[in-house]
């Protein structure tokens, strides 16, 4: 058996429940047996150790660089591969607490399944987004509750996973349902201002491990992002209505906004907290988000 396909494995050892490290040797040794000559490394930003770190312009030492993480550790993955203007695919090990690209876009769930599919897979393109100088993988978010996955406790993601976003949620509810702002969003030809509660920019079918039919659209390489934005409800009543439009889909809520885009432009009077992949990207002004069509390939099962 020959190691004739060179892999990068990048790991971050406290996603999802805690149990990568467990699973690492067996990792390994299946990508081994699929042909693969596996390089290992740790993801620890506080003391340097990071993709962009490792990775050089343009690299072509490796034929995959493959992750091992949440949606977060993803994101940093893809980031560093655009920056550095990469061209070879990427490969993805879902080790996080809700995991919803990996749902989106087909993944195997199992270990060998995925091993397989670096191995003896193929590359699929897909569209990534560009926010100001920053990527993101599949979803851009602001508003009520978009804080619940980068401000819930790693040591609690890792005792009772995606549980530890649902109690986050509940808790913040009274605060977050207060939540507004005041935004101007150009739009490929349009304009848009109002204020909102909560607003997703994605490319994807799942928000948070959960599916809406207000997403029935989405395509992961169709050259569009999908938006979703919310206003404030004024009644419990309204708040009823969007939440019965999120589960069936219904677009005759005035309260909810659905539209596709390739391009928008963001402007607000005071900063907005972002967040990009689950992550906090900070807080801002002004936004512009641009999609980047078939911009990143990933290894996947043949049949994909």
């Amino acid at each position: 058996m020959s190691l004739d396909k060179n892999l990068l494995l990048i790991v971050n050892p406290v996603a999802g429940q805690g149990n990568v490290q467990d699973s690492l040797y067996e990792m390994i040794h299946a990508l081994s047996l699929y042909g693969c000559c596996v390089s290992v490394l740790p993801v620890d930003p506080a003391n340097g150790l990071t993709a962009s770190r490792c990775l050089r312009e343009n690299d072509t030492r490796f034929d995959v660089i493959a992750c091992s993480g949440g949606d977060g550790t993803l994101s940093h993955l893809v980031n560093a591969v655009m920056k550095k203007h990469i061209a070879v695919p990427i490969g993805y090990f879902p080790a996080g607490s809700t995991n919803d690209f990996a749902s989106g876009i087909g993944l195997p769930n199992t270990l060998e399944g995925q091993c397989r599919a670096i191995g003896e897979g193929i590359p699929y393109a897909y569209d990534i987004g560009r926010f100001n100088d920053t990527y993101f993988n599949y979803i851009a978010a602001f508003g009520a509750f978009t804080d619940v996955s980068y401000a819930t406790s790693q040591s609690l993601k890792n005792a009772i996973g995606h549980t530890a976003y649902v109690l986050n949620l509940i808790k913040s509810f009274p605060t977050a349902v207060q939540y507004h702002v005041n935004m101007s969003i150009d739009y490929d030809d349009h304009h848009l201002e109002d204020e909102f509660i909560v607003g997703t920019v994605s490319n994807t079918k799942s928000i948070g491990g959960v599916k809406t039919p207000l997403l029935s659209r989405a395509d992961l390489n169709d050259g569009m992002f999908d938006v979703i934005l919310i206003r404030p409800p004024k009644t419990l009543v309204d708040a009823n209505d969007i939440l019965q439009s999120l589960r069936s889909g219904n677009l005759d809520n005035p309260l909810v906004t659905v539209f596709q885009a390739k391009h928008l432009h963001i402007t607000t009077e005071k900063p907005v907290a972002w967040t990009l992949d689950g992550e906090d990207s900070g807080s801002y002004t002004e936004m512009t988000m641009d999609i980047c069509p078939g911009a990143m390939k990933i290894m996947v099962p043949e049949q994909k």
